[in-house]
């Protein structure tokens, strides 16, 4: 592979990078901001047509019992998790840019 091939790859790697982090932010807020009831809820909607489908696919009732059983702390260690993370990831991805354009 040529040099501009390889950059062009690291360019799109960055760039990924940084959508998954903006995704963990909103991920973050989101879970810190919407109560546990409610996510139990949704994914109970979206888990129905499947587990009527087949009532014991384990990827289904995985993620209904994770959600029936999310308590407050662990929801908080999540949103927090989620946060910093995404938080660190945004400032590297800035970081690199930079780096990039000044070099």
């Amino acid at each position: 592979m040529n040099e501009r091939r390889i950059h062009r790859i690291f360019e799109i790697s960055v760039v990924l990078t940084g959508l998954q982090a903006l995704a963990e932010l909103f991920g973050g807020v989101a879970l810190y901001f919407i109560p546990s009831a409610a996510i139990a809820h949704w994914v109970g909607i979206l888990t129905q047509h499947e587990l009527r489908e087949d009532p014991h696919d384990a990827i289904a009732n995985t993620l209904l019992a994770a959600a029936q059983h999310l308590s407050v702390s662990t929801q908080t260690f999540y949103a927090f998790y989620l946060l910093s993370h995404g938080l660190v990831k945004v400032l590297l991805v800035i970081m690199v840019v930079l780096m990039e354009i000044y070099m």
